[in-house]
């Protein structure tokens, strides 16, 4: 294992909790002895004098920046990193001074990369390095990445979804034998939907059954994505429960569609229909995938809408008996496989990254 050091940088209005949770588990991987945060400093100790020997020695610095890393103010009002006295300011200014030294900015909370004019002159070179972004849904795959770039160790042995089509295949296979088994389960409930009942109540029951369906779906979909991506915020059980409720909103919304475009629209093409409302599905569930293993959320939904149009045309197209028909099951099974595998492949296409910190020497710059 490596043996350099890393310093961990942080304003704790902004990012206490993230740069309290990054250390812990930066001393699990790499040990305790290579990572500093102030809260190490023994009492008594002075604290200033503490901190520049630390940095003079440390080959890493991490400065984690949250959403107010650049506008947080003191009692004055003024803006903390203006005050040429202001603790975090000199240590950053410290460490950019030297030529012996990686400095790394972390984002965190989604937070952006500052903008050189409103920062201190000092302070400006932080702005042109590379940085590391660091997601709460992607926090075990994200700080493994670090820990590697870093003292070449990880916590775990996993291979994150994108990287790894069979980790994007036990989402769809997942996805698929749920919403196969909930057609199973539900088939009956078509039949007793009598042509002339009342619109309304047409609509409720088909919603209901469409939205239990994808419930199911949803549930093992979502659980198995946040399995392969070491997600361990809620457990298996947790984002089953997440899923569920996702996938029934969007099974419903799409039942929803379907009977609006059957009775308000006049639609009778039967791949349309299906179509169409597979597609509110698939947008639905595709958005809340992105949501929830931190993906980009238009090229989601707009995956699971493409696959939910194609899905359900398919369906039709090769003649699997629609829901509510005897072997219906085969129906949803086309469509949650369409559905889910072009998902999938988004995934393992454009999934977000963060970019890795160079591993070569950062000179500080003006």
């Amino acid at each position: 294992m490596s043996t350099r050091t890393a310093f961990i940088s942080y304003r704790r209005e902004d990012s206490g909790g993230w740069a309290g949770r990054l250390g812990d588990d930066l001393d699990g991987i790499a040990g305790a002895d290579h990572v500093f945060r102030d809260v190490k400093i023994p009492p008594g100790v002075d604290y200033e004098r503490h901190i520049e020997r630390v940095l003079d020695a440390c080959d890493v610095v991490l400065v984690v920046i949250g959403p107010r890393w650049a506008t947080l103010a003191d009692a004055a009002g003024q803006v903390r990193l203006h005050d040429p006295y202001d603790l975090l300011r000199r240590e950053i200014e410290r460490a950019l001074a030297r030529t012996d030294v990686e400095v790394i900015p972390v984002l965190v909370q989604r937070a952006q990369m500052p903008q050189a004019s409103t920062l201190p002159e000092g302070l400006r070179a932080l702005t042109r390095l590379q940085g590391f972004e660091l997601s709460d849904g992607r926090w075990t795959r994200d700080v493994d990445e670090l820990a590697d770039t870093l003292f070449g160790a990880r916590r775990t042995a996993g291979v994150p979804i994108e990287r790894d089509g069979a980790g994007a295949g036990l989402m769809v296979a997942a996805g698929a034998g749920g919403v196969l088994l909930a057609g199973l389960f539900t088939g009956s409930l078509a039949p007793q939907r009598a042509i002339d009942d009342p619109d309304l109540q047409r609509l409720i029951v088909y919603a209901a059954e469409r939205g239990l369906i994808w419930a199911l779906a949803g549930a093992c979909a979502l659980a198995a994505a946040c399995v392969a991506v070491h997600d361990d915020r809620f457990g298996a059980i947790g984002w089953a429960v997440i899923g569920a409720g996702f996938g029934a909103a969007a099974g419903a919304l799409g039942g929803i569609a379907f009977m609006l475009l059957t009775d308000a629209a006049q639609v009778h093409d039967n791949s349309l229909r299906h179509g169409l409302s597979t597609a509110v599905t698939g947008a639905v569930l595709g958005a809340a995938i992105a949501r929830l293993t931190a993906g980009d959320r238009t090229a989601y939904a707009c995956a699971g809408l493409v696959g939910g149009l194609l899905g359900g045309v398919l369906a039709i197209a090769l003649g699997a008996p629609r829901p509510g028909e005897p072997e219906g099951a085969m129906f949803l099974l086309i469509e949650a496989i369409v559905l889910f595998g072009a998902v999938a492949a988004v995934r393992i296409a454009v999934a977000p990254q963060a970019a890795p910190p160079d591993r070569g020497r950062v000179r500080a710059v003006g």
